[in-house]
């Protein structure tokens, strides 16, 4: 593989997928939409539109959500003629698993795990706030200890004002033109594939 590969980086989470392009190693664009088979669509639409002004070789993929992962992988093959590499067929190669059952272990805990660890370095605790709020913890040896799963901001919330009516119903809503350069998931996506040159 080339060294420094032209690539879209897809993040399919439970309720958002999000999108990239990386030139080089440096993030170049990136978008999101909802979790949804109609917006897959329109995500494969997008990277063609990349792809017409900045060509890509390569298409890395790691999704929760299995029926849109095959989904996506089949939209990516027919529209884009590229097989994307699935995050999902090696996960449990990229870093040791300390747990009892590793291959239980969702692939967007183990590439934020792989990605802060080589961003960050070892030993650490890796926070997601997602759907759900994720908390993993890394050995000084680089190893996956585990972690626990709590419900995410927005469903606390909103549990928290329907059983209690003195609490605030209003919260911040992300916007479209939030600035996304330092979003994890693409990022992580990257640095997995940028370490391991695959081929």
């Amino acid at each position: 593989m080339n060294p420094s590969p032209s690539l879209v980086a897809i993040d399919i989470g439970n309720s958002r997928t999000n999108i990239a392009l990386f030139e080089s190693g440096a993030l170049i664009k990136s978008d999101f939409l909802p979790s949804s088979a109609e917006y897959l669509e329109r995500l494969c639409n997008t990277a063609e539109k990349w792809r017409s002004q900045s060509p890509f070789e390569y298409v890395v993929a790691a999704s929760v959500v299995p029926a849109l992962g095959d989904l996506m992988n089949t939209l990516v093959e027919n529209q884009l003629g590229i097989t994307p590499i699935m995050v999902e067929d090696f996960k449990t190669e990229l870093m040791p698993l300390r747990v009892d059952r590793p291959e239980t272990v969702g692939v967007d805990r183990v590439v934020n795990c792989y990605a802060a660890a080589h961003l960050y370095g070892c030993p650490a605790i890796v926070v997601s706030l997602g759907t759900a709020t994720t908390f993993e913890a890394i050995s000084p040896d680089g190893e996956y200890l585990g972690g626990a799963i709590a419900p995410g901001v927005k469903i606390s919330l909103e549990a928290l004002t329907q059983k209690n009516r003195s609490s605030p119903s209003r919260y911040m809503e992300k916007t479209q033109g939030y600035h996304r350069e330092k979003y994890t998931g693409p990022h992580a996506v990257w640095y997995l594939l940028w370490n391991r040159q695959l081929n």
